[in-house]
């Protein structure tokens, strides 16, 4: 340490900029700038940069394990000497990103074929955005081509209404989307659930 505070001091630093981005399980990349007392920008690499990126690493926590729902963050680590000047002091300063879900109901209105078809035959339609709906039939009978037509176009109802359902928040939303539609018999209508992908981002 006193080797690397020594060469730190005769190269004029008065602080170090570490940028960096992490997720997915590993370090993205990473890279530092240097100033002056002044906070003019010193181009001439730190001699001992490895040693410093060494200490880096021992002594911050960078968030790298990704799950679906933590995505990774990304920002900036400053690096100065202590009050006492024997050793340095590290502050992360960074936004971690998150990969939330979000829950929209909707009801949608059925004719009676449909009102018919949904309730003696119907547990629920799934579906997402990027594949056709399935549904899982409440009971075995024989999908005959008129009962197939009232299916489709229950299908047609359900999947037009889940594209242009979206959620009433103010974050970026995901296009990917998927949904569940149940018949409701309070309202005689089919309870659509639509769940969306959105990105939220927090300072630390």
């Amino acid at each position: 340490m006193e080797t690397m505070v020594k060469a730190w001091k005769e190269a004029g630093i008065n602080k170090a900029i570490m940028t960096f981005s992490c997720g997915g399980d590993s370090m993205y990349d990473w890279n530092y700038e240097y100033f002056d007392e002044d906070h003019n920008e010193i181009t001439s690499k730190f001699e001992l940069e490895q040693e410093l990126e060494d200490e880096t690493f021992k002594r911050v926590e960078f968030y790298v394990n990704s799950d679906g729902h933590y995505m990774g963050e990304s920002g900036t680590v400053e690096i100065a000497l202590n009050d006492e000047e024997d050793d340095f002091e590290f502050a992360k300063y960074s936004e971690s990103e998150w990969n939330e879900n979000v829950d929209t109901e909707v009801y949608i209105d059925l004719n009676e074929e449909q009102t018919n078809f949904a309730k003696n035959y119907m547990l629920q339609i799934q579906g997402t955005g990027d594949d056709a709906p399935a549904i899982d039939y409440s009971k075995n009978f024989i999908l005959t081509d008129e009962l197939k037509a009232i299916e489709q176009s229950i299908f047609d109802k359900v999947v037009i209404v889940a594209e242009n359902t979206t959620p009433d928040i103010n974050e970026e939303v995901s296009d990917y989307f998927d949904f569940i539609a149940e018949f409701c018999n309070d309202h005689n209508k089919l309870k659509l659930t639509v769940t969306n992908q959105y990105y939220k981002y927090v300072q630390e």
